[in-house]
């Protein structure tokens, strides 16, 4: 059986945040599975201190219920310690399917960086 074709890549900032930038279909399955994946990037990057995070959407063409429940798993785990965790730019086509399953309710979701790094109270020194 075919790994699904997918990445994920983690930017860490020097004031204090990191955008994580998926690519590629995220399906079910693989060894190990990408929403494990996904759970122990957020959290290894709250246990390093970094509590804001960006996760970029922009590449991903499609993500299964699994990948839904690890980013609410990262919403928790970053909120836990007073953090926080935004979407930013889904296609048009991934941003109705959250927002049809509502997590647009729970995790905020924005397609302008400066917005995101706005609402997550980051100082623009990394430009």
């Amino acid at each position: 059986m075919n790994q699904p074709i997918c990445n994920v890549e983690i930017k860490k900032f020097d004031s204090g945040y990191a955008i994580i930038e998926m690519s590629g279909r995220f399906i079910p399955g693989g060894d190990p599975d990408i929403a494990d994946v996904i759970k122990s990037s957020i959290r290894n990057l709250v246990a390093e201190g970094i509590i804001k995070i960006v996760v970029d959407l922009h590449h991903v063409d499609y993500f299964a219920s699994n990948v839904i429940g690890a980013l609410v798993d990262g919403k928790m785990a970053t909120e836990s310690v007073d953090g926080s965790i935004i979407l930013y730019r889904p296609k048009k086509y991934l941003r109705d399917s959250l927002k049809m399953v509502k997590i647009d309710v729970i995790i905020r979701i924005v397609d302008d960086l400066d917005e995101a790094l706005d609402m997550l109270d980051i100082p623009r020194v990394d430009e």
